[in-house]
């Protein structure tokens, strides 16, 4: 079924499948990030397939954005409340969805995974289809505000590429994650993308392109200088406080019945993203 899903959202689309897993938790966080992209001319809805833990938030997604596909699957045990970063159950779902990218790279289409927590500040999907033509990366990531214990490779959003590489990359993630319920799958990757495993090629978008939750510590005048495309609301553990993070930063644009308010979108992409 979800590789049914997937084929069929990707004939749609003129570039990349979008994909997010989520949960019960994380409901209006996605509404946000929906809202965020609604204007966005390269028609993000179209591409996105978001796979939800939570039968409920699926329903509320495709009530309001028709557009969305949303698809939900049944786990055992307890996904749908904030889950903890660094608890099993978070670790859990972190091995599930490397399960889902593995299929997905079976498949053999180009897809981005991202997270909703993210805020996208210009429209990415021009410049995703641009890094295609510098090298023969088979993934591309984010780098790390903080390098943390000397791993600078984050995990999303993540460019897979159709390849050999990525493929075998997919696989062994999955192995890893599976003999080990303690590992990250960020350490994984960062690993076998050091070692170029089987030859695998792994690029980093600039800090500057996607920003993370250090951006959130800079002044308005530094910001100024900066036009990252996305900022990843992260080093930062629970959803409301990623939620009043991004509500001070006038980066919330849900009203308090979880509408999307449009206006507030519009004034954030005329802050950010017109001045190219």
């Amino acid at each position: 079924n979800f590789k049914r899903e997937a084929r069929i959202i990707h004939s749609k689309s003129s570039d990349f499948l979008l994909f997010t897993l989520i949960n019960g938790a994380y409901l209006n966080l996605t509404l946000n990030w929906l809202c965020n992209v609604a204007p966005f001319p390269t028609s993000v809805h179209r591409k996105t397939l978001i796979v939800s833990l939570d039968a409920k938030a699926c329903k509320v997604i495709q009530k309001i954005w028709k557009q969305v596909k949303c698809m939900y699957i049944k786990v055992h045990g307890d996904y749908n409340s904030p889950l903890s970063w660094g608890r099993q159950n978070y670790i859990n779902l972190l091995s599930l969805r490397s399960q889902l990218l593995l299929i997905l790279a079976q498949l053999e289409l180009p897809y981005i995974l991202f997270e909703t927590d993210a805020v996208w500040l210009r429209d990415p999907m021009e410049f995703f289809q641009n890094q295609t033509l510098i090298d023969d990366a088979d993934i591309i990531v984010p780098t790390k505000g903080y390098p943390d214990h000397g791993l600078t490779y984050a995990f999303d959003p993540m460019i897979v590429y159709p390849s050999n590489a990525s493929l075998v990359l997919m696989r062994e993630l999955n192995l890893q994650l599976s003999k080990d319920p303690k590992v990250y799958d960020q350490d994984v990757l960062d690993q076998l993308c050091r070692q170029q495993y089987f030859g695998l090629v792994c690029r980093q978008f600039e800090w500057t392109e996607v920003a993370d939750g250090k951006w959130f510590k800079l002044s308005e005048s530094e910001r100024a200088h900066l036009r990252p495309y996305i900022v990843n609301n992260n080093y930062y553990v629970g959803v409301d406080n990623k939620i009043s993070r991004q509500a001070l930063n006038d980066l919330w644009f849900l009203s308090v019945k979880n509408n999307c308010n449009f206006s507030k979108v519009q004034n954030l992409l005329r802050r950010y993203g017109s001045q190219a």
